[in-house]
Formats: structure tokens, sequence, C-alpha cells
């Protein structure tokens, strides 16, 4: 499969028209659809990974560096490992799963939180952080990126001066000014988090959204991939025949 089919397919999957796609990379229509027909074979570094995360998927999987067709489940999002590898945010390398999007908020991807540094604003170990790439004002917080580390941090900036600050008294505010200034790299503003716990018990049970894409019995005949509202449905029957199977074996 080229780049051009995989950028395709999963759009399609996704359900974002050629305009659309190419509204939200800064594109015209028709250097989009030529992306697609494999006109031009090689993407720019500065449109893939805006791209990737558009599509919810990683360069390596739209460049066909992955082994394999298949991509990540529609409408998840990469969870972002501990230390990256350097390149590319979303470079597989640097993705530890694909996690289900929070309700009601807008993200691009994940991090684990790790260690005490945000206790204060009641994020702790281990929790997961969703990010949304775009500005960060101040007093807002960030994931960063510093000497290639990712970590979440609460942003001020003032002329000259950039300021990362933990939600933690114990850890100092790291003030940055002139060249040092180059060390960090805003990735993103924190849109909403999940603890550890409740993201555990969610990935053992499950949750709808896996149902998205199976087939399903179409009208008229012949099948169709399962939509969100199908895929709800489907999920509420899977769980009123579990609850009903644990009855009979309490019987």
């Amino acid at each position: 499969m080229t780049t051009g089919e995989r950028i395709k397919k999963r759009r399609l999957q996704l359900g974002l028209t050629v305009p659309e796609t190419a509204d939200q990379l800064g594109v015209s229509v028709a250097t989009m659809y030529r992306y697609e027909k494999g006109e031009i074979e090689k993407l720019p570094s500065t449109l893939l990974e805006p791209l990737a995360r558009l599509l919810h998927t990683t360069p390596a999987w739209l460049m066909g560096w992955e082994d394999g067709d298949d991509c990540p489940p529609a409408g998840y999002l990469p969870l972002i490992r501990d230390v990256l590898t350097g390149g590319s945010l979303l470079d597989q390398r640097n993705i530890e799963e694909y996690i289900a999007p929070p309700p009601f908020q807008q993200a691009d991807f994940a991090l684990r939180c790790r260690g005490s540094d945000m206790a204060n604003v009641r994020i702790f170990d281990g929790d997961i952080v969703f990010v949304r790439c775009q500005d960060v004002r101040n007093g807002e917080i960030a994931a960063v990126l510093l000497d290639g580390v990712p970590m979440l941090r609460t942003v001020y900036r003032v002329p000259d001066r950039l300021t990362l600050r933990a939600e933690n008294p114990l850890i100092p505010d790291l003030a940055l000014s002139g060249a040092d200034q180059g060390r960090v790299r805003i990735v993103g503003r924190a849109v909403c988090f999940v603890s550890a716990v409740q993201h555990e018990a969610d990935r053992a049970a499950g949750d709808w959204r896996r149902f998205v894409g199976r087939p399903a019995a179409a009208r008229g005949g012949g099948v169709r991939p399962m939509d969100e509202a199908q895929a709800r449905l489907a999920w509420q029957h899977e769980q009123h025949r579990l609850r009903g199977d644990k009855g009979s074996e309490k019987e």
C-alpha cells in the first residue's frame, strides 16, 4: 500500500472529506488529491506530523515504515512513552499504546504523568493526561519537551524569560532566558486527565469504541462497517449479554 493509499484509507475511515483535510492542513484541495493519488510521492516533514495527528495515526504508518497495513483503531489517540527517542513526536517508537479519547474534549495525544510534579492540581503518578496541540497561555498546564524529555508544567512567559512551574512546592521553578529557551518545546495544552486506576479499569473492560469499523448487516442487504451509533448499541448488547451470563453462573 502506497503512502497516498494509506492517507485516503485513513481519511475515509474517519469520515473526512478531501476539502476538510486540506483546510485543516493549510494546503489546497488539488494538492491533497495529488498526495492521495501518489503524484507527489514525498510528504514534507512540516506536513507529515500534522497529517498524522489529524488522521489519528503515526508518521511511520503513513510512510509505510511499519509492517502491515492495519492502522490503529479509528479515533484512538497515541499514548506517548516516558522518554522520547528523538525525531517526530508521533514516531512509532515513542508510542506506548493507543487509547480511547476523552469524552467531550478534543485532544491529539496523551502523556502518562510520572512522579509528584503536578500533585497540587490533583494529577498524580500514572495518571493519563490528554493534550491538544494548540497555543498555551500564561498559567495553563502544558506538555513540554525539556531537552527531549516530555513533562507537564505550568507555563509563564514574560519578555526574554520562560518559566516552567511544577505544581509542587518541593520542586523549584525552572526559569530559562536567552539561548536556553531553545531547550524547551511547548507541544500543546493539557485539556483533561484520567486517573491511572480508571484508565486500567476502562482498558480491562473495553468500551463501545472498539466496535467502530466492525462489520454489521446493512439495510437492504450487504455488510458495512459499524458507525458510532451502531457501535454503542453493539456494546450495550454485549454488556447485557455479559450480565446475563454472570446471572446464570450465580444460579
